[in-house]
């Protein structure tokens, strides 16, 4: 495999840096890591240890994993801006539940998933049913930190944390002009 990666200044589009990488598919994480670390020098930013583990420490093992993941972002991101949101979101959920099937450790495919099925349950309120509710929930149990030994993942950890302050089930939903509570 083959990696070009170029940063631009984009007030002049200016090539600042630019470097290729050529590497088995096997290493993408490590090329990921790589490419960031040449970034921020480039950058001359100051990564701090946690940021520094971060870059060094790949989402998962499994590449299989990592392109269902890949796929269901795609899908997630197109259903942010579509009229017709719903499929897309179904299917990124199948994706991501397979993606933690091949790797039950994978905290980031567990945070979108969560995403996923509170935006189904609560954003659009299209599935607003108990079960929806559960799968949200058991997906944020699924991602704490402790469940999957990863701490990395500042996103992650933002997603589970709003996720568990919005306490799913008590937050306001709106209904027309109203809006109702859905308690247990």
């Amino acid at each position: 495999m083959r990696v070009n990666a170029q940063l631009i200044d984009s007030r002049n589009e200016a090539n600042v840096w630019a470097q290729t990488y050529d590497r088995d598919l096997a290493d993408v994480f490590a090329i990921q890591s790589e490419i960031a670390k040449a970034i921020a020098e480039q950058l001359q930013a100051k990564l701090s240890p946690n940021e520094k583990k971060a870059i060094e420490q790949p989402p998962t093992t499994d590449l299989a994993a990592f392109d269902l993941y890949s796929r269901a972002k795609s899908l997630l991101l197109k259903a942010n801006f579509s009229v017709t949101y719903e499929p897309n979101l179904r299917e990124a959920i199948e994706l991501l539940d397979e993606a933690v099937t091949r790797d039950p450790s994978f905290f980031d495919a567990y945070c979108q998933l969560a995403y996923a099925h509170e935006y189904l349950y609560g954003q659009t309120g299209s599935d607003h049913t108990p079960a929806r509710l559960a799968l949200a929930e058991a997906a944020v149990q699924a991602a704490t930190p402790a469940a999957t030994g990863c701490s990395r993942n500042s996103f992650g950890a933002r997603t589970i944390s709003l996720l568990r302050a919005a306490r799913l089930s008590r937050r306001p939903r709106p209904i027309g002009d109203r809006a109702a509570r859905v308690t247990q």
